[in-house]
């Protein structure tokens, strides 16, 4: 079982993809949906507009936190997470059992 989780900690987001599906086809999604969401948060940390607090990444787990680095940038930075969190949702809808979204 693969679990997502997204939360807000304050002017930090914390997100986190952790475990691994027996279908090939989910891991793959989620692997896809991670590396989507942290290319989009890098790309916004070198426009200036997010910081990525930490990052760790390990076979099987990802684990980030992340911040706009001003008010009037957190829709930007909150526009990935939503992006990112309803392609898990499909997922999850079309392989129950496979992934949790929390």
């Amino acid at each position: 079982m693969t679990r997502v989780s997204f939360c807000r900690e304050g002017a930090s987001c914390r997100f986190s993809c952790v475990g691994h599906a027996f279908d090939e086809r989910v891991c793959a999604a989620a692997s896809a949906l991670c590396m989507a969401l942290t290319g989009r948060l890098e790309t916004l940390e070198e426009a200036g507009q997010a910081v990525i607090e930490e990052a760790a990444a390990v076979p099987g787990e990802l684990r980030l936190r992340f911040r706009a680095l001003l008010g009037e940038d957190l829709p930007g930075v909150l526009a990935a997470v939503e992006t990112v969190l309803a392609g898990f949702l499909a997922v999850e809808r079309l392989y129950p059992g496979e992934l949790e979204v929390e």
